[in-house]
């Protein structure tokens, strides 16, 4: 399977299954609606007035199919005798079976479980070149030399089957040569051929109706499903035999006066009208040497490619035999399905139209009584809730009684295995804590069940087995001598957390918590008495040492709070000792000479989390991280707030002067969630933007857009796995997308991506910048352009930080190296350099007493 799907068929297994479900009715409407000219290889149907062409181009488009040159002499129809010669390779391939057809190669291939995979491998290719492709007739059959070219694989798949199925399908769809004699009048045998119940079109005819989808998107949306299930993935045993789009879907589409796209509604129709050649094809694809020059097509291309809108009125002409069509897009009736002719005798009495609800009476137990039994129903009703609310009332007295009982104290208790195991060990002795109270009291033993004892002890009474909180054992100490067995809840929600485990957020909260109580026990420390002024300082030494541990359940315990060691201690006087950084270090050429070192200090205990770092709160492995080499950077790290914050304060007085100012990553995300609310707002869009976090952030004092800033950056991520950069620009009335990878998407893509952000900063500037004199700002989009020339980073995971290093040399007027002088090995040091020179200047000061910077 994987070398099929590696062959030029490959692209045909990830066509989507909604599209392939052949509509009979769109193929016949775009062959009766075409233009006739004089191509022989090319058809140009007119959907809603805008013509389209469908042709080899448009073919190999929508199938990926190899559509080059045939090779010198081949000729496509040959009707050239069969040799005996030529059944040589049938013979052996088909057991001398000369009758067979292209369904029973299928019942070969399905059933024969011992094929070996060459010759299963030749079959599926047969299957698909003449029962897919190449078909002529309604029960297809092998082509003697289709078979006879499948001897050599290499030289099958390098065929132009593309080429060859695209002749076959577009002899059936255009009309026939005039032939004196013969076919005096094509257009008019073409026009009967039509009006018939059928029609046999050879080939592949299906891509008619792709490129039809592909160059109409509103047929799409007409369509259910989406386009993820592909005839790969697809699990049933046959296609759909209906595309789900209905003849009246289409006319709706055709004849529908507004589209809409986004938040506006555009007058005409979207058509694609052709599908231009790729830069990577070879030469003659797409095209016939021996295509008929029409003057009259060549026309219609010019203006096609000056933007010249077309409507109905301007094509004339036609077949008038049928009747016009008048779409009425109020709706059709509804067909009633024929019955035979009966006489009124047979037919019986004539029936009056009722109402539906007459059929379906409610019959009442007792006439005048409805009312009162209904009244009946009410209050039983309300018996119910109200029994139902001094139940829950009683519970809830029960649960606040339970954690009043159970607040302060401890989920254990210490005793003796022999004690909590009296049952096995035979033995009835009393049952003392460590602090000398009986667990349930006297001389009560736990009996056969601890855990009712223990919730006894607490105040709780009584319990059923249900309200029980389970238990498990542990042992402590010496397992050789008679320790203490602790018991603990598995109901409670304690973290026991290991050195393994990372609980990401997790562990900012407990960040925070810490600096809170830190505060708290300072106050107290700070409160007491004057005589014992000593002993409060030294606990208050001992206090800074500790942090605490959280828990809803327990007490807070205290811990060590994190000491530089003493190689950390040295890293830090290296990172000290080290030159400030200058713009001839922005790009540094060589790998620091001490990363591998610093590298080592961080593996060391990589779980070390720095506080208050550059107001982050960082571990080790955020730098590690970010040092290592297409690893991905996302914002759930902070990796990209942390990297615009540096890079922002690092070039403060450079930025201020050439007026730029450099936004977070949470800038372009906030403008990106209110998409669709912009969209779907129809008048007064800046009402949209008017939140409290954004106006609050565009005002700051010295970062007013329009006074103090002229030139905005910002990451913005693409589709959740793609960052570039954006540079603003207020008075220029455009953003230029710094793109690390451009060749990932088309321009047009990169439009789609674009078009409301480009649309909601009009509003922005409207609503914080000063208009200029005598005018007001339009609420014309800002032009969206991408950088081309610079560095293209083709490894993932890089994105982020290249994307803000293309910012910062922008800024700065792209100094050397410049954008364009960037490579792999620059971006591996630059990542590298980007960790050592956060820690130098974030974490360092946080543990030498100095100010960051």
């Amino acid at each position: 399977m994987e070398q099929l799907l590696a062959s030029c068929f490959g692209g045909l297994f990830k066509l989507p299954v909604r599209r392939c479900a052949f509509s009979a009715k769109l193929v016949h409407g775009l062959m009766t609606r075409q233009v006739v000219t004089k191509k022989r290889y090319e058809m140009w149907p007119v959907f809603g007035g805008n013509p389209m062409r469908f042709s080899l181009a448009e073919f190999g488009t929508v199938t990926g199919l190899p559509c080059g040159e045939f090779e010198e002499g081949y000729v496509v129809d040959d009707m050239a005798r069969v040799k005996k010669t030529d059944f040589v390779f049938w013979d052996r391939l088909f057991y001398g079976r000369r009758d067979v057809t292209i369904a029973d190669v299928a019942a070969m291939v399905a059933s024969d479980k011992e094929m070996p995979p060459n010759r299963k491998l030749k079959l599926c290719l047969l299957i698909i070149v003449d029962g897919v492709l190449l078909a002529t007739t309604q029960n297809p059959k092998p082509t003697v030399k289709h078979v006879k070219r499948l001897e050599s694989l290499k030289k099958f798949l390098g065929f132009p089957w593309g080429r060859e199925a695209f002749w076959w399908t577009i002899s059936g769809m255009l009309p026939a040569q005039r032939v004196l004699g013969k076919c005096d009048d094509p257009e008019g045998g073409f026009c009967k051929k039509l009006r018939q119940e059928s029609k046999i079109l050879p080939g592949f005819p299906l891509a008619l109706q792709l490129w039809a989808f592909e160059a109409i998107p509103l047929l799409v949306k007409r369509l259910s499903g989406d386009d993820g299930e592909t005839i790969l993935t697809f699990s049933g045993a046959k296609l759909p035999q209906h595309s789900g789009l209905p003849l009246s879907g289409v006319l709706e589409a055709e004849h529908d006066p507004q589209v809409r796209f986004g938040s506006f509604f555009c007058i005409m129709l979207k058509v694609q009208p052709m599908a231009e050649r790729g830069a990577d094809e070879d030469e003659g694809w797409g095209e016939f040497d021996c295509e008929i020059n029409d003057r009259k097509v060549a026309y219609v291309i010019e203006l096609l490619n000056n933007g010249h809108v077309f409507r109905k009125e301007e094509w004339g002409g036609g077949d008038a035999a049928e009747p016009k069509y008048e779409h009425d897009s109020s709706g059709r009736t509804g067909k009633r399905k024929g019955r035979g002719f009966q006489s009124k005798e047979a037919e019986g009495p004539a029936l009056k139209q009722r109402r539906l609800s007459r059929y379906f009476t409610r019959v009442g137990s007792g006439g005048e009584d409805r009312l009162g039994a209904v009244e009946a129903k009410i209050e039983n009703l309300m018996e119910l809730v109200a029994k139902l609310k001094r139940i829950v009332v009683k519970q809830g007295r029960q649960l606040r009684r339970r954690k009043v009982a159970g607040s302060g104290r401890h989920s254990s208790r210490e005793t003796e295995p022999k004690k909590l195991f009296s049952d096995s060990e035979g033995e009835s002795t009393d049952n003392k804590t460590d602090g000398g109270d009986d667990v349930v009291g006297g001389d009560t033993s736990l009996g056969d069940d601890p855990s009712e004892a223990i919730m006894m002890d607490k105040g709780l009474g009584k319990m059923k087995e249900s309200d029980v909180v389970p238990l498990e054992g542990a042992k402590k100490g010496d397992p050789r001598e008679e320790g203490n067995q602790v018991y603990y809840g598995c109901g409670s929600n304690t973290f026991f957390v290991s050195e393994d485990e990372d609980f990401g957020e997790l562990n900012k909260l407990v960040g925070v918590i810490t600096r809170a109580a830190e505060a708290q026990e300072d106050k107290v420390a700070s409160a007491g008495d004057d005589t014992s002024s000593e002993e409060s300082e030294n606990e208050k030494d001992d206090d800074e040492n500790k942090v605490l541990d959280v828990s809803d359940s327990s007490p807070c315990r205290t811990t060590e709070k994190h000491k530089p060691v003493e190689k950390e201690e040295e890293l830090a006087a290296l990172l000290l000792a080290k030159e400030a950084f200058s713009l001839a270090n922005l790009v540094p050429a060589a790998e620091d000479s001490d990363y591998q070192f610093f590298e080592s200090v961080l593996i060391a205990n990589p779980k070390v989390l720095h506080l208050n770092a550059g107001k982050y709160d960082l571990d080790n492995q955020f730098f590690l991280d970010l040092a290592t080499p297409e690893k991905w950077v996302s914002t759930k790290v902070l990796h990209m707030e942390a990297l615009v914050d540096y890079v922002g304060g690092r070039h403060e007085v450079a930025l201020k002067a050439r007026r730029c100012l450099f936004l977070p990553p949470w800038f372009a995300g906030h403008l990106q969630g209110k998409t669709r609310a912009f969209n779907a707002a129809k008048c007064n869009k800046g009402r949209v933007l008017c939140d409290g976090r954004l106006s609050g952030f565009l005002t700051k004092e010295g970062k007013k857009w329009g006074e103090d800033v002229d030139t905005l950056y910002s990451p913005m991520i693409w589709g959740g796995n793609h960052w570039v950069g954006l540079c603003i620009s207020l008075t220029d009335w455009r953003v230029l997308v710094l793109d690390p990878n451009p060749a990932l998407r088309e321009m047009s893509e990169v439009w789609e991506l674009m078009e409301t952000v480009s649309k909601m900063l009009p509003y922005l500037v409207e609503k914080v910048c000063t208009p200029p004199k005598d005018k007001a700002y339009n609420l014309e989009a800002f032009a969206i352009e991408r950088m081309g020339g610079a560095y293209e980073n083709k490894r993932s995971g890089d994105c982020g930080p290249v994307s803000i290093k293309f910012m910062e040399l922008h800024a700065l007027g792209n100094p050397h190296p410049r954008m364009d002088g960037l490579t792999d090995a620059l971006v591996d040091i630059m990542r590298k350099q980007f960790a050592m020179d956060l820690y130098k200047d974030w974490v360092v000061p946080l543990y030498m007493g100095g100010s960051q910077p």
